[in-house]
């Protein structure tokens, strides 16, 4: 594996670990006005969508940097390679569609009612760039990982199977919590009927869907255009260094592979 590729991996995972960091100390904040639902949410921390995908996008990076280690020391390269493809599991089927997702929600809703997803008395809790920690950052650096990485994507069928579990069991805890307590754990859905709660669940997993399908298709494809740009300019490199025919030849394949990562 490439140095940058190291590089990169351990550096989100430090972001994210500090992220973590600063969200453990919630419990030791104290707000300028008691509030009821700062109890609320201190209690049920755990339970919001955004936390179970940050963890998951955390475990992720964490795999990552076992795999580098791992692969550094040159132990058990089976081991590097099970760690390795369910670390591809876990970020093409869950960290980068779901958190696209909830960047795209967030800050959709933010915009239009930020008392909807983010209420005032939460930014004395959370501060701003924790919140862009776990409502921007979870999608864009992902992204970028997406882009300089190469990742073995799923399937689709288990794609839509591993994402629909992944939302039905978050309905069961949105909505157990619901039942059990009588509180939304997000203020957008006390907006909302029972069914429209439902409904918005529902388009929020199809939606998931279409960003991995979208994903998939783009990114992969700007993978390949970048990686064949990056050859194709060591190659030319190389005959402007005295190395004329591999480097003819070389060129001549990268080429090829380069109109077919574009077309």
């Amino acid at each position: 594996m490439a140095v940058n590729e190291r590089l990169l991996h351990v550096s989100i995972f430090g972001i994210n670990l500090a992220v973590l960091i600063r969200l453990m100390m919630v419990g030791n904040v104290t707000l300028a006005k008691p509030n009821i639902l700062f109890n609320f949410y201190k209690r049920f921390n755990m339970r919001f969508l955004t936390k179970w995908t940050f963890m998951i996008n955390l475990t992720y990076y964490f795999c990552m940097v076992l795999v580098h280690i791992l692969n550094m020391l040159s132990v058990n390269s089976k081991t590097s390679f099970k760690l390795r493809r369910f670390a591809d599991a876990l970020f093409t089927t869950i960290v980068v569609p779901i958190g696209m997702f909830i960047t795209l929600a967030f800050w959709t809703i933010y915009l239009i009612d930020k008392n909807l997803i983010f209420p005032n008395w939460l930014e004395e809790v959370i501060p701003l760039w924790v919140n862009h920690g776990i409502h921007t950052f979870n999608s864009v650096l992902p992204l970028v990982d997406l882009v300089l990485v190469k990742h073995t994507f799923s399937t689709w069928p288990e794609t839509v199977f591993y994402i629909a579990l992944y939302f039905a069991s978050y309905m069961i805890c949105l909505f157990g919590t619901y039942f059990q307590h009588g509180i939304w754990l997000y203020p957008i859905f006390s907006k909302m009927t029972f069914i429209q709660s439902v409904c918005f669940c529902l388009a929020s997993y199809f939606l998931s869907l279409i960003i991995y399908f979208i994903v998939r298709l783009i990114g992969i494809r700007l993978g390949n255009v970048f990686l064949q740009i990056v050859v194709l300019y060591s190659i030319v490199f190389n005959i402007r260094s005295g190395v004329p025919r591999r480097g003819f030849h070389g060129a001549s394949c990268t080429i090829k592979i380069f109109k077919k990562a574009i077309f």
